[in-house]
This record gives C-alpha cells, sequence and structure tokens, in this order.
C-alpha cells in the first residue's frame, strides 16, 4: 500500500472540486460582465464555449499551488483557490493552441476548439471568405488568447498583498514566455531535426511541461510566505516531477487507448513527435529495415493503423519503452528526494507531493 499515493488522491479530488466550483463562479460573473460585448445572438454561446473545453482534466497543477500554499503556512484556502485560475487558464490556453498546432481533433473526449469553431463555421458561415479552417483556427487563437487575459485578472484581483500579486506575476509571465520557447523547440524537432538526443528532449519538455508545474508551486509558495530556500527547494522538486511526469504522458499518448485518453493515440507518430521511446529506439534499433520503416511512418500525417501499430512493436521489441518508464521512475524519484530536503514543511504536504511524484508516472490516464 503506498500511503502518499492514498493521500494525494483524496486530497486532489478535495482540491479539484474546489478549483471547479472556482471556476462556475468565474464564468458566471464573466458573462454579466461580458453581455455588452458579446451579446449578438453569433455571439451569446462563446463563454459557454470555453467553459465546457476546460472542464476536462485533473486540475493538477492548481491542487499543487494550493498545497505549496499549505506547505509553507497559508491558511486564506479561498484565495488561494481563486488565484488558482491564473494556472488552470493558461494551461488551458496553451492546450488550445497546442492543439491547433498538432492539429488535434479532440481533447478530453470533446472535439478541440479550432474543430467546434469550424463546425460552427459551416453550419452558420454566409459570406464563406475563409473557409472552415482558417475560422476555426482564427477564432480558437482568439479564445486561447482570451484564457490568457483571464489568467492575469484572477492574478490580479485574488485578494493577497499587491506586492506579493506582483511577485506572482513575474513567475508567471517568466513561466509563459518559457513554454512558448519550448513549444517552439518542439515544433522545430518535429520538422527540422530527424533525430535528438534525450538530453535535447528533456532541455525541451523543462520547458514546454515543467514550467507550467514548477510556476505553480512557486507562485503558492509565494503567497503563503515562503522562504527563497523554500522556493529553491521545491523547484528541485518541480522540475524533476514534471519531467516524469511529460514521459509518462507521451508514453500514454502512444500506448494508451483513445477511449482511455480522449483523443487518437496515432497523433504522436504521425505528427513526428521527438518523445524519449522514440529517439531512444533510433539509437538503440541497427536493422536498417526497421529504421527505414520508422522513417517512413513517424511524421507521416497519412499513416494508418497497420503502420502505427507496427510502429509501436517496433519501440516495444527495441527495449525503449520499459527505458522510458524506468527514466520516468527515476526523474520522480529524484524529485522526492529533493522533497524531503526542502526545509520547513509539514509531513502532510510532503505526504501529498511525494504521491504527486508517484501518481504522474503510474497513471493510465
Amino acid at each position: 500500500m503506498n500511503k502518499a499515493l492514498d493521500f494525494f488522491k483524496s486530497t486532489i479530488k478535495k482540491d479539484a472540486d474546489a478549483v471547479n466550483r472556482e471556476i462556475k463562479k468565474f464564468f458566471a460573473r464573466k458573462k454579466i460582465c461580458i453581455k455588452p460585448f458579446l451579446s449578438d445572438v453569433l455571439n451569446v454561446g462563446e463563454l459557454e464555449n470555453i467553459e465546457d473545453y476546460i472542464s476536462g482534466g485533473k486540475r493538477l497543477r492548481p491542487a499543487a499551488m494550493i498545497e505549496a500554499y499549505k506547505a509553507v503556512g497559508g491558511k486564506d484556502l479561498q484565495a488561494i483557490t481563486k488565484a488558482t485560475l491564473c494556472i488552470e487558464f493558461l494551461h488551458n490556453s496553451a492546450l488550445v493552441h497546442d492543439d491547433i498546432i498538432d492539429r488535434s481533433l479532440f481533447r478530453h473526449s470533446k472535439p478541440t476548439m479550432h474543430v467546434r469553431h469550424a463546425k460552427f463555421y459551416e453550419k452558420n458561415s454566409l459570406a464563406k471568405h475563409r473557409g472552415k479552417e482558417l475560422y476555426g483556427d482564427s477564432m480558437a487563437i482568439l479564445d486561447g488568447n482570451l484564457l490568457i487575459v483571464w489568467a492575469l485578472d484572477t492574478l490580479n484581483n485574488s485578494g493577497f498583498d499587491n506586492h506579493l500579486i506582483q511577485k506572482s506575476i513575474n513567475v508567471w509571465r517568466e513561466a509563459y514566455e518559457l513554454i512558448v520557447y519550448g513549444q517552439l523547440k518542439d515544433i522545430r524537432f518535429e520538422e527540422m531535426k530527424k533525430n535528438i538526443g534525450n538530453t535535447e528532449y528533456v532541455d525541451m519538455i523543462e520547458l514546454k511541461s515543467a514550467m507550467l508545474f514548477d510556476a505553480a508551486i512557486r507562485i503558492g509558495v509565494i503567497f503563503g510566505g515562503g522562504s527563497s530556500k523554500q522556493i529553491d527547494g521545491f523547484r528541485k522538486y518541480a522540475i524533476p516531477m514534471a519531467c516524469g511526469f511529460q514521459i509518462q504522458d507521451d508514453i500514454i499518448g502512444t500506448f494508451g487507448k483513445a477511449t482511455d485518453t480522449g483523443k487518437p493515440n496515432n497523433d504522436d507518430i504521425k505528427f513526428g513527435k521527438k518523445t524519449w521511446f522514440v529517439n531512444d529506439a533510433y539509437s538503440r534499433i541497427k536493422d536498417v529495415e526497421k529504421i527505414n520503416f520508422l522513417d517512413r511512418v513517424i511524421g507521416n500525417k497519412n499513416s494508418g493503423d497497420y503502420e502505427c501499430d507496427k510502429v509501436r512493436s517496433i519501440i516495444i521489441d527495441s527495449g525503449s519503452l520499459d527505458f522510458a518508464r524506468k527514466e520516468a521512475k527515476k526523474f520522480a524519484e529524484t524529485a522526492k528526494k529533493n522533497l524531503n530536503k526542502i526545509p520547513g514543511i509539514n509531513k502532510e504536504s510532503k505526504k501529498f507531493f511525494s504521491g504527486l511524484a508517484d501518481f504522474v508516472i503510474n497513471r493510465n490516464l
């Protein structure tokens, strides 16, 4: 029995419920405020559309922010829960834009934002100037931008001391910038490089994925009145934990069932994602025919189910999938080791963050 993991699961449910309630309150207020700007019949469902899109997810990042706040002595749970929307909205903004970049059709078993808008265009457009794809992309980009603005609003209106809010905005801004750099790297790796090493992969996911977990936890510590040593200690926990998370996320994305993950499991293969196990497979496989097959299928958007299944088999047979799982576990163990070095945090907080590190590498969804 993993007591830390059990404690994490019970705590994350409470935190997620609280965050979801705050999201509902936010949209209820926003619908009143925004009515003069989007009151015509074409725009009346825009906020409901965005709210529905972000209704999925486990709220791991906002929960980490709440628990980091509590770990250093924070007491105002209402204020910190409200502030967590700065991270959840930024995360979902990145997902909206990521879905456009990757041409993803589904997120959490629901149509992505650009797909929703494209379908709306097909039914309602009279002018037909842009075409459904450009219209869908354009509207989804704007939805993602709205989420960014709202994220900053929730920080500014969180009720914390202005000095702490400014420090948190600086962390949030830095994280947003680094996430974009990570996304730039990810796209360039797909398009400009046949193979990359896993050092390059880790450099990329530290920016694209780890910075959001890192920012969530740092902001929680800042609002909780934590020390610079505690902030530094949590950073040494957050970054390896999030790297383990991303390796496992990539595994789930390619080897998980689409019915479980809510999105097609061939997408990363078709778009040539430079995941840990793909990079490692290229370094291990000596059979020229297998390498040529991988070259033909990975990054080919027209690859079918048979080809993608064969790619999965080749990766499994090479030992690269098992190796990726072991490396994800190493990152999680490093995170837990560093967690125990953070000064002045309570036992329950250590139990939560230890459970989080275990959860991110053991989850199936």
